[in-house]
């Protein structure tokens, strides 16, 4: 196996108003094995992004602290015996939020997916911190959603759902608060809104 670390310290000013510093980390491992013959049998790939200790800002729409979670995860490996490509691990940390990617792609030539997106339960007031708009509106709740995507590129399949739980807030030209209850389904060309309130 190869492995690698990659570490820089980041002090850019990309726009007015924008600022991105501080320390970032990328490391994992290559690894290629090969079969009797000397020839291609499988490939394997971990990787870490580590931007934990990064800060960001832009203007006052988006602040994120050195203190906030942001990584990301991954393994992947293809076996050419399988002729396929599978996400044993693939997930996305920010703030409070974990997003996987799960599943697997075949037949790399014609591709046939098998894939997932998971999300876990948002709380909607541990953003306001991130973004300082939400402040004002007061906003709270839980947001989660999933999604699935299947089949082969010239049949492709997909299904979402979110729900949206006690999701309350104010807006100043209404004087009383609102609340939000729902669940949504996708179903490739179909969507159906339930138990809104």
């Amino acid at each position: 196996p190869m492995g690698y670390s990659l570490k820089a310290y980041l002090d850019s000013k990309p726009m007015k108003d924008a600022e991105i510093k501080g320390k970032v980390t990328v490391s994992g491992e290559l690894k290629i094995a090969l079969d009797s013959q000397n020839e291609l049998d499988s490939v394997s790939f971990k990787n870490k992004t580590d931007l934990n200790h990064l800060s960001i800002r832009f203007s006052n729409l988006f602040v994120k602290n050195e203190k906030v979670p942001l990584e990301s995860n991954s393994e992947i490996i293809y076996s050419k015996k399988d002729d396929k490509v599978e996400f044993k691990l693939a997930e996305f940390i920010f703030n409070d939020s974990v997003v996987k990617l799960k599943g697997d792609i075949a037949h790399i030539e014609q591709p046939s997916l098998n894939l997932s997106i998971d999300s876990n339960r948002l709380n909607v007031k541990n953003w306001s911190s991130l973004i300082p708009l939400m402040k004002e509106y007061q906003m709270s709740g839980w947001v989660s959603f999933s999604s699935k995507l299947f089949g082969t590129l010239s049949k492709l399949g997909y299904s979402a759902k979110m729900d949206i739980d006690e999701l309350k807030g104010t807006l100043p030209q209404f004087k009383a608060p609102f609340q939000i209850q729902s669940h949504l389904d996708v179903k490739n060309d179909f969507v159906e809104l339930k138990n809104f309130d």
